[in-house]
């Protein structure tokens, strides 16, 4: 990955994480309309892509796999723009805690978990757990997908073993799904069975031939 690359990846996650700062000092109005949410998603998505581009492209070999690679990459992107909102959320959640209690912070992260605000601890804890354990899956994932984009057997195996772990993940998100934990994400997860299945079979390498086919002539003279 070149500099400019690198510059441009690290100044999309601060414009992000600013973002979220802000979002998290004033609260959205009460009168916010389905535009403005509109327009938020389709910065967030249009980050997404641009990292996923980032990571995937660099390492993009004639005979990767177009569709594990889109998967890993898109999914790599997605962690690292969500790390970057929670830390942006718990930056300010510590903030507001200095802040004298008659100032604007009713629609802080505060106001809206429920939290009472005593433990500034709290935030510092979710912003190392997010640092670490965020960072963790962005690395695995931007690695799968860097995999994947390539041609080399043993690494386009270990592409497939992450989509193969994420499809076993679906399978237990259905799982729980049908015991009655319906909630939008374990949904999310479960839906995606097909395309992580897709994918892994997709993504595992297959065995070139490196000799031309035997004729009749070329056996028998």
């Amino acid at each position: 990955m070149t500099s400019r690359r690198r510059v441009g990846l690290v100044a999309t996650l601060l414009l992000v994480s600013g973002c979220a700062q802000r979002g998290v000092v004033s609260g959205p109005p009460s009168d916010t309309g389905a535009g403005t949410w509109w327009a938020v998603g389709v910065a967030i998505a249009a980050a997404i892509l641009v990292l996923a581009a980032l990571i995937v492209l660099p390492a993009w070999r004639e005979g990767g796999s177009v569709l594990a690679a889109g998967v890993l990459g898109l999914q790599a992107a997605g962690a690292a723009v969500g790390a970057a909102i929670l830390l942006g959320a718990a930056y300010q959640g510590a903030h507001v805690l200095t802040r004298p209690p008659g100032s604007e912070a009713a629609r802080s992260l505060l106001s809206i978990s429920g939290l009472d605000g005593s433990k500034r601890g709290f935030f510092v804890l979710m912003a190392g757990m997010v640092l670490v354990l965020g960072g963790l899956l962005v690395t695995v994932l931007a690695l799968a997908a860097r995999f994947a984009a390539d041609r080399d057997p043993l690494e386009r195996v270990l592409a497939c073993g992450t989509l193969a772990l994420e499809a076993l993940l679906s399978v237990t998100a259905i799982v729980v799904w049908v015991v009655g934990y319906q909630h939008l994400p374990v949904l999310i997860m479960a839906a995606a069975l097909p395309v992580f299945v897709v994918g892994s079979v997709a993504c595992w390498p297959r065995q070139e031939a490196t000799q031309p086919e035997l004729g009749y002539n070329d056996g028998h003279g």
